[in-house]
């Protein structure tokens, strides 16, 4: 993987967001916080890799964060859909170091606990993913945490 180039795309696709100034960008910009701390450059076993399909192939379009109440309701708390699906995707992945932080980040009553299980994300995802079964996912590790 080119780091340089994903990078210089990145911000290359943040710049775009800008000059539309759409309500995106800011949730684009949840999402960004939401960087992976890899321990190594080793791939993962086949077990651990399967365990990512149907998270790892977000195209960040945001159409399950459009389609959420939840998101309707309270956008300015609630990180929505896209967001999530993102966060589970990297607490998946057993390289990830900031797995504490990225956790500690959704110990929030609005960030995480805003879903009311519509699942309008779902069946408006363009890759066919499912946002809620992700966001189900995290709730239960915090449980599971103590959270």
């Amino acid at each position: 993987i080119n780091l340089t180039k994903v990078a210089s795309e990145f911000v290359e696709y943040l710049n775009r967001m800008r000059e539309l100034d759409l309500e995106v960008a800011g949730e684009f910009l949840v999402m960004a916080a939401t960087l992976i701390f890899i321990k190594s450059r080793e791939l993962l076993p086949k077990e651990q890799r399967e365990a990512l399909d149907g998270y790892y192939e977000c195209i960040m379009c945001f159409c399950c964060t459009s389609g959420c109440p939840s998101h309707w309701w309270n956008g300015d708390r609630f990180l929505g859909p896209a967001a999530l699906l993102t966060a589970w995707r990297w607490l998946v992945d057993s390289r990830d170091e900031g797995r504490g932080e990225r956790l500690d980040s959704l110990d929030d009553p609005f960030r995480l606990y805003r879903r009311h299980t519509i699942l309008n994300c779902t069946p408006t995802c363009p890759r066919g993913l499912n946002p809620g079964k992700a966001i189900g996912e995290i709730k239960r590790l915090m449980l599971e945490r103590g959270g």
